[in-house]
This record gives C-alpha cells, sequence and structure tokens, in this order.
C-alpha cells in the first residue's frame, strides 16, 4: 500500500477499535449489571465477573461488522467534510485508493471474526457452561433468603432455616419429586457445599430420608449425606451439556462423531456449521455498504443524515440473516440464504461503488480534471 493507502488504513483501524471496545465494554456492563442481586452473595461475584468476561468472545463476531461499517463511515464523513475525497477522486486516484485500505482493515477484521467464532468463542462458552453447571446450586442456595423455599427447575424444593456467620446452613429441607412413584424428604441440621470432589455436592449433616408415599415410606437417620450440585441445576447425573455453541469446529465438520457432553440435534450442529462459515463476510459487506454510501465526494449540504441510513440498512441486513439462521434449523431448504444474504450485498454495494452511484443519493461533486490540453504549436 501507498502513503495514502495506509494513512486511510490506519485512520479506520484506530476507529474500529475505539467503537469495538466501548461496544464490548457496554455488553460487559449489562451482564454484570444483570447479574448484581448475586454479586455480592459470599464471593459469587468473582465468578459472575468471570462468567461476564467469558461471554464476551462470543459478542465479537456480530459486533465486529458493525465496529468495521461504523469506523468506516466516520472516516469517509470525515474526509468528504475535509474535502479529501475530492482532492483523490480529482487528482486521478480512483476509487481504487478508497477500495484498497478499507478492504485490507476488513481482512483483518473478518479473520479474527472467523478465529474466535470457530477457536476462542465455543471454548469460551464450554468454560461458561462448566462454571455455571459448577455454581450455579450453590449460588441458589446463597440466594435463598432465611426461612423460605424455591422449587427448582426438576421438581426438587429447598427450603433452609438459618445461615452461619460461616456460610453453613442449619435446618435445611429438601423434597424431591422428580420421581412420582417414590417421593422423598430429606431434612438435615447442616450443609454445606463440599466442592473437593471431582462432582461438587451439599454435604448434609446429620439427619434423615424419608421414601415413598402412604404407608409405603422407609426412614433413614444418616450422620453425613451427600447430594450432587447437578441435581439442582436440572441437569442429574448428566452432569455438563454442551450445545451447538459449544462445540469445535472439528465436530460441526463432521471431522469427530456427535456424543456426550454434546447433546444437541444434527440439524442444530449443521445450521450453526453454516452460520459459523458466513459470519465473516459481513464484515466485507458492511465495508463495501459504508462505501457505497459515503465514498463519493459530496457537497456539504448533500450530506444528509450522515451514517444513519447505512447503518440502519446494516441493522435491517443482519437482521435479515438472524432471522434466515433461526429458521434454518428446522428447515434445510433456507440454508443457502444463509449465504446468499451477505454475498448479495456485498456484490450490491460494490456495483454501486464503482459504478460511481449514491446509494442514498444526494448531490456528488463533479469530477475535476487537473491535466491541461495541450496547445497546438
Amino acid at each position: 500500500m501507498n502513503i495514502l493507502n495506509r494513512y486511510i488504513a490506519v485512520r479506520i483501524a484506530k476507529t474500529v477499535l475505539i467503537t469495538l471496545a466501548l461496544s464490548l465494554g457496554i455488553v460487559w456492563t449489562t451482564e454484570a449489571i444483570g447479574r448484581l442481586e448475586l454479586v455480592t452473595d459470599n464471593g459469587s461475584g468473582l465468578v459472575f465477573i468471570k462468567v461476564a468476561s467469558l461471554l464476551l468472545p462470543g459478542v465479537v463476531p456480530d459486533t465486529l461488522p458493525f465496529a468495521l461499517a461504523i469506523a468506516v463511515a466516520l472516516t469517509l464523513q470525515a474526509m468528504n467534510r475535509d474535502s479529501e475525497l475530492a482532492v483523490i477522486a480529482n487528482s486521478g486516484g480512483g476509487r481504487r485508493q478508497l477500495l484498497r485500505p478499507v478492504f485490507t482493515v476488513a481482512l483483518i477484521c473478518a479473520a479474527l471474526a472467523a478465529y474466535i467464532q470457530n477457536v476462542v468463542s465455543p471454548a469460551s462458552w464450554r468454560e461458561v457452561r462448566t462454571l455455571i453447571a459448577e455454581s450455579s446450586a450453590e449460588l441458589i442456595l446463597f440466594a435463598l433468603q432465611e426461612n423460605s423455599s424455591r422449587t427448582l427447575p426438576g421438581g426438587i424444593t429447598i427450603q433452609i432455616g438459618a445461615r452461619d456467620a460461616e456460610g453453613q446452613l442449619t435446618s435445611i429441607l429438601i423434597a424431591d419429586k422428580r420421581k412420582p412413584e417414590e417421593p422423598s424428604l430429606i431434612y438435615a441440621d447442616k450443609a454445606v457445599v463440599d466442592k473437593q470432589r471431582a462432582e461438587p455436592i451439599l454435604s448434609l449433616r446429620n439427619g434423615q430420608i424419608q421414601r415413598g408415599k402412604g404407608a409405603d415410606v422407609s426412614i433413614i437417620n444418616f450422620d453425613r449425606y451427600g447430594i450432587s450440585l447437578y441435581d439442582f441445576t436440572g441437569t442429574g447425573d448428566k452432569g455438563v451439556s454442551f450445545g451447538n455453541k459449544e462445540a469445535p469446529f472439528s465436530l460441526l465438520a463432521g471431522l469427530e462423531p456427535i456424543r456426550p457432553p454434546y447433546r444437541d440435534t444434527p440439524e442444530s450442529y449443521r445450521k450453526e456449521l453454516h452460520v459459523r462459515l458466513t459470519s465473516w463476510i459481513y464484515c466485507f459487506t458492511f465495508a463495501a455498504l459504508a462505501l457505497a454510501a459515503l465514498g463519493q465526494p459530496r457537497t456539504n449540504r448533500s450530506q444528509g443524515m450522515g451514517i444513519v441510513p447505512p447503518l440502519l440498512l446494516a441493522l435491517l441486513i443482519r437482521w435479515m440473516g438472524f432471522t434466515v439462521e433461526d429458521a434454518a434449523t428446522g428447515s434445510p431448504n433456507l440454508i443457502p440464504f444463509i449465504y446468499i444474504i451477505p454475498i448479495a450485498g456485498l456484490v450490491l454495494f460494490l456495483w454501486v461503488f464503482m459504478s460511481g452511484r449514491l446509494l442514498f443519493g444526494g448531490l456528488s461533486l463533479p469530477r475535476l480534471s487537473l491535466r491541461q490540453k495541450a496547445q497546438p504549436a
């Protein structure tokens, strides 16, 4: 790239970084605030801060194309306001002087988005699932108020009498109705979460178990009794289960069989494969959209609403993509449209830009020739 290309590319790249950082900051804050009620419960805030941070890689592939569109649009708008686009156009530079730096940055963003979505994000989602499965039951216990009860997914109701200064639960009562033909009622004087084992458990002490109903009831006294925390999360003896977002690319591509802990349907994995193969294309589509909207020199009066129309169009295009992606799980015939939407947009916007048209109208500046005709001798 020449000096002009590097100048434009660096200017766009800086704006992309700022926009992406602000967007991720907002997402992280939203995730933290959404769990604010549990942040102060016996150190559980550290778990949720970690969870909120691990969710960020999953947001980057969808946020990066919009950050790129904003960066390209803002850069082109500023260059037009400072008459730099007019100078480039009238100096014989041509549209390639804009196309090369914009698509260089778009290529970097697309490669980054593809890497994060296929490598970093699945690993982060798996870590999030594991953390939630191991800690959600403990957080439920922490969130319980004294002398209150809560019914958990699967048919378990838990009630505590009090919580001492060390975090131990006292006078705990658990009603297990997961097997209607053989319900059980467990009472214990004390309970504490034991994380030293391979599978975290709720360790009950000095209690009693009643199993059965009616006249067929058995009573068992115990000194210690353990209940898997997975029973409180609805996963039971299955442990942690992963879906299509947590699956590595090799599983989606059929290079390894679908087996536990991956429990989603084959249709869901097939759809996720095509989503990962196409999401990065939106970086090029939105870069071309910004070029088609603001890449031509304009008079100051014809700039209109600036970057607002192209951003609204970008939102519409991505919404169409999300809609097709969601519907493609149950309708395989829609899978080609996962590719068609971003690629068709890319081709259309490139044609608009290279043909010298204005995507949203307005008055373009006439191209002047700096060459003077040779005078006859």
